[in-house]
C-alpha cells in the first residue's frame, strides 16, 4: 500500500513538472512536424534542450561549482518538499485521529512528524550550511 502510494505521489509529481517543463518553453520549432516524419526528434530536442543545461557549473573551484549546484537542485526540491510535508503532515493527523487509543500508532505518528518536521527544516537551511562550508573552506 505505502508503495503504491509513493509511486502514485512521484508519478503525479512527474507529470506536474513535464507539464511545467513543455508550459514554459516557447514553442519555437515548426508545430505541424508529425511523429512519423524524420525531423520529429527535432521537435523534442528543442522543446527539451533549455532544461538539460548544466547552468549551476559556474565558479572557480570546484567546492564553488558543486555548492552552486547543490543550491540549484534544494531550490527545485523545495517544491516537493512543501507537498511532500503537507501530505505527511495529513498522514500524521488521520493517525493521531482515526486511532486515539493504540498507542503505537500514536508514537508512529510522533515519530513522523518528527522526521517530517527535520526535513522540511535541512531542506531550507541547506544553502547557509553550504555556504558556511565554503567559508569555512576558504578561511
Amino acid at each position: 500500500m505505502k508503495k503504491t502510494l509513493v509511486f502514485l505521489i512521484f508519478f503525479i509529481f512527474l507529470l506536474g513538472f513535464l507539464n511545467l517543463i513543455f508550459a514554459q518553453q516557447s514553442n519555437s520549432s515548426d508545430s505541424n512536424i508529425f511523429p512519423s516524419s524524420p525531423d520529429a526528434w527535432r521537435y523534442f530536442y528543442d522543446l527539451l534542450r533549455p532544461s538539460a543545461d548544466v547552468k549551476c557549473l559556474s565558479g572557480d573551484t570546484p567546492l564553488e561549482k558543486i555548492t552552486n549546484c547543490i543550491k540549484t537542485v534544494t531550490r527545485a526540491l523545495r517544491y516537493l518538499g512543501v507537498i511532500l510535508f503537507i501530505i505527511g503532515l495529513t498522514y500524521v493527523a488521520g493517525l493521531l485521529v482515526i486511532s486515539p487509543f493504540k498507542q503505537d500508532l500514536i508514537q508512529q505518528g510522533k515519530t513522523i512528524l518528527l522526521w517530517i518536521i527535520i526535513g522540511f527544516i535541512i531542506l531550507f537551511i541547506i544553502e547557509k550550511i553550504m555556504e558556511l562550508i565554503q567559508w569555512l573552506a576558504r578561511g
